[in-house]
C-alpha cells in the first residue's frame, strides 16, 4: 500500500513539473500585442493653446513628471511613475489590472505596477484639437509563493484603454469649465470624442470594439445613436450592438449609416462628404 502511494505521488509531482516547465517555456515567447500606431484618440472643440495647457496642469495633478514637452510639435512624454509610490495610482484596488491586460502565467501574482504616458496633439483648426494618448505598462510579477518585492520580474502588459479613456474624459470635464488663465482665451465647450460608459469588469473591457470614425473634410461633428460624442476623426471603444452613426458639418451633407458591431471587431467608416449646393 505504502510503496502505491509512493509511486502515485511521484506520477503527480512529475505532471505538475510538466506543466510548469511548459507554462514558463511559453512565457518566454509570447509577447503582448501592442498596437503603437493607433493610440486612443479624441477632438475637443477647444484652442490648441487651451488643450495643451489643461493636459500639461491634468498629468501635474496625476503627479506625472513631464520629461518631453514641445509644444510646437504638440507632443508631451511623462517619465515613468510606479504605482505603489503613486497617490492616484496606489488606490487602485486591482492594481496594473486596472489599466492593463497582463501576460497570462502560471502560479504568479502581479504585486506592482509602472507606467509611462506619451500624448500627441494636432490642430484641426482654430477652435478645434485632437489629442492621441498612449500609455506604456509594466507589471512585476512575482510567484505566488512569494510575498517579498525583492524577487520578481517587470513584464510588459497590454493597456486595456481604460486610462487613456479616463484621461481624454478628464480633459473634457476640464474644458467645460470657465478658463482661468490668460492663454486660455476663448470659453468653447469640449465634447470628448467617446461615449460615456458604465466602470467595466476586465473581461468586458477585452470584448470591446474599436471604431475608427474619419471625414473629408475633417472636424464633422459625429452623432452616434442621436447623441453627439466628439469630432472626426476619432476613435472609439464600445460595446457590441447597433449603433446609427451621423456626420454633420456646416456647408455640407449629412452623411449616416446604420451598423451592428460585434465583440472585438476593429471598424472603420469613411466618409468624403458632398458640399451643398451654393445658393445662386
Amino acid at each position: 500500500m505504502k510503496r502505491e502511494c509512493r509511486k502515485l505521488a511521484f506520477i503527480l509531482i512529475s505532471v505538475f513539473l510538466t506543466l510548469l516547465l511548459q507554462v514558463s517555456a511559453d512565457d518566454k515567447i509570447v509577447l503582448p500585442v501592442r498596437d503603437d500606431a493607433n493610440p486612443c484618440q479624441a477632438a475637443f472643440q477647444a484652442s490648441y493653446d487651451r488643450v495643451w495647457n489643461v493636459l500639461v496642469q491634468i498629468l501635474s495633478d496625476y503627479q506625472f513628471e513631464v520629461k518631453t514637452k514641445d509644444k510646437a510639435a504638440g507632443r508631451l512624454e511623462t517619465g515613468v511613475v510606479v504605482f505603489s509610490r503613486s497617490p492616484h495610482l496606489s488606490k487602485l484596488n486591482t492594481g496594473v489590472k486596472a489599466y492593463s491586460i497582463p501576460p497570462k502565467s502560471f502560479l504568479h501574482k502581479w504585486l506592482d505596477g509602472r507606467m509611462r504616458i506619451r500624448v500627441q496633439m494636432t490642430r484641426i483648426s482654430t477652435d478645434s484639437t485632437r489629442v492621441g494618448v498612449e500609455i506604456e505598462i509594466q507589471g512585476f510579477e512575482t510567484s505566488v509563493f512569494d510575498d517579498s518585492t525583492v524577487s520578481g520580474d517587470w513584464k510588459e502588459c497590454r493597456s486595456n484603454g481604460k486610462f487613456e479613456f479616463e484621461l481624454l474624459n478628464d480633459v473634457a470635464t476640464h474644458l467645460r469649465k470657465k478658463p482661468t488663465l490668460p492663454s486660455e482665451e476663448g470659453n468653447i465647450p469640449a465634447i470628448v470624442a467617446r461615449p460615456v460608459l458604465s466602470k467595466a469588469t476586465e473581461r468586458e473591457n477585452e470584448d470591446l470594439a474599436n471604431l475608427l470614425l474619419q471625414s473629408i473634410p475633417e472636424g464633422a461633428e459625429i452623432y452616434l445613436n442621436e447623441k453627439l460624442v466628439g469630432m472626426t476623426p476619432s476613435r472609439l471603444s464600445l460595446a457590441a450592438g447597433e449603433y446609427k452613426v451621423l456626420f454633420r458639418k456646416e456647408n455640407y451633407k449629412e452623411f449616416s449609416r446604420t451598423l451592428t458591431i460585434l465583440k472585438r471587431s476593429e471598424l472603420t467608416i469613411s466618409s468624403e462628404l458632398e458640399p451643398l449646393p451654393q445658393p445662386q
